[in-house]
């Protein structure tokens, strides 16, 4: 049976604050035609969510983001956004940031997700293609392609693998006592992202209370969006709690930073262009630079094929 293309049916707003100057600011989801992709448009120029189009951007030196670059404007904080979309399945939206900056809401990516569902997906005409691992580029003793960074103290990599369905496992290893060892491995589907990611807020490393009074004052002061409600503050190595106040304190059982970083994948791989099929990911120890890096070296070592007519 052949598996259609999706839209939304009207457009969608969500508010929220730019991360970067604090200052509250929108974006707007559109319905597209068919086989269209994911675009963002901002002050007029439309930028492609694509590979080829993303880097990272650092902030602050203590997190970073993906960008996408145009000809003239650049969209930033894009895998927040783009997460909620891929989980929902939706592959023609146009995507219109007030700012080029996409809101950072309290809730990691809750509030995006539920507006989305809540507009409802509109099927089109054309078919749906998918990526799947290309069996053709394993080995005979290793069904497995893997892609390892190059630093001795980070060991970042990522394996993709044959599976029955689409699959994602994130393991984070972190010095820090508060995350520790965690890992999350899950089915991607909208019940999986509803009830184990979707609120999973960006990590904040704060090391130490004097660096958290400035953020604290910054915020207060409308000159930065950060604040212990919409980030996980990450203090110490050695603190054993998250610099939240207990009404903002961890979520998913102490299992929120994994689950953040599972959520920041998915909208890192929604720049491939389309989902997977009979495909797992494994990625350890990652970050935005890494990821940006092994997908389009696994593209160009042509491990994925066109999946067609389910």
């Amino acid at each position: 049976m052949m598996t259609k293309q999706s839209t939304i049916k009207n457009d969608v707003p969500v508010q929220g604050v730019n991360v970067f100057n604090g200052k509250k600011n929108h974006v707007i989801f559109h319905p597209a035609d068919p086989s269209t992709g994911l675009v963002f448009l901002v002050n007029k120029e439309y930028i492609p969510a694509i590979l080829d189009n993303a880097y990272r951007t650092r902030f602050f030196g203590f997190g970073s983001f993906i960008s996408l670059e145009g000809h003239g404007e650049n969209a930033h904080e894009v895998e927040h956004v783009l997460s909620p979309v891929y989980a929902l399945g939706i592959d023609n939206l146009v995507i219109e940031l007030s700012d080029g900056v996409c809101p950072t809401v309290e809730n990691g990516a809750e509030e995006f997700f539920q507006a989305l569902k809540e507009a409802k997906q509109q099927e089109q005409p054309l078919e749906k293609k998918f990526w799947v691992y290309n069996k053709a580029s394993k080995t005979y003793k290793n069904p497995t392609t893997s892609i390892s960074g190059e630093r001795d103290k980070k060991r970042d990599r990522i394996a993709v693998m044959p599976a029955k369905g689409f699959l994602i496992s994130y393991y984070a290893y972190y010095p820090h006592k508060v995350i520790g060892p965690k890992v999350h491995r899950f089915e991607v589907n909208e019940e999986s992202y509803q009830e184990g990611i979707m609120k999973a807020r960006s990590p904040a490393f704060i090391p130490s209370g004097l660096k958290k009074g400035l953020f604290l004052f910054l915020e207060r002061n409308g000159y930065i969006g950060i604040n212990e409600r919409n980030y996980l503050w990450v203090m110490s190595k050695d603190s054993e709690q998250y610099g939240n106040p207990e009404e903002y304190g961890v979520r998913y059982k102490g299992k929120e930073f994994v689950r953040h970083k599972c959520l920041d994948v998915l909208g890192t791989l929604a720049l491939t262009g389309r989902h997977f099929k009979a495909t797992e990911f494994n990625f350890y120890m990652t970050g935005h630079e890494f990821d940006l890096y092994a997908l389009k070296r696994l593209f160009q070592m042509k491990v994925f094929s066109t999946y067609g007519r389910i």
